[in-house]
């Protein structure tokens, strides 16, 4: 784990302190947005090669802001559970092994 000291010491300073507050309501305005009006995540904000292609490049980061379908109930329970596992893992690793550990696993997906 040297190389991960070496790294929090260069660029420690640039973590995301409380990353998964924002992850929290990046979801909740996705869910808000669906419930408003369904057909605009599929339409403006999905995954869709020729759209790329064709220069609307935020696809490829949007398409992750996908809350989980299902009821509010489900909704409001899951988010809580983002934040209970988020916040105790930034408490136990610190906010830099934390972003280091959800960044490139959300980049990557």
């Amino acid at each position: 784990m040297n190389w991960i000291n070496k790294l929090e010491r260069k660029f420690g300073r640039y973590a995301i302190h409380n990353l998964m507050h924002y992850i929290i309501i990046l979801y909740a305005v996705g869910f808000v947005l669906n419930l408003i009006a369904p057909g605009f995540y599929m339409e403006y904000l999905s995954l869709n090669a020729n759209a790329i292609l064709h220069g609307q490049i935020w696809r490829i980061v949007t398409f992750l802001l996908q809350p989980p379908d299902g009821s509010p109930i489900f909704i409001v329970f899951a988010l809580y559970l983002y934040y209970m596992i988020g916040q105790n893992l930034e408490a136990a690793w610190g906010a830099f092994r934390f972003n280091l550990y959800f960044l490139p696993g959300y980049c990557f997906t």
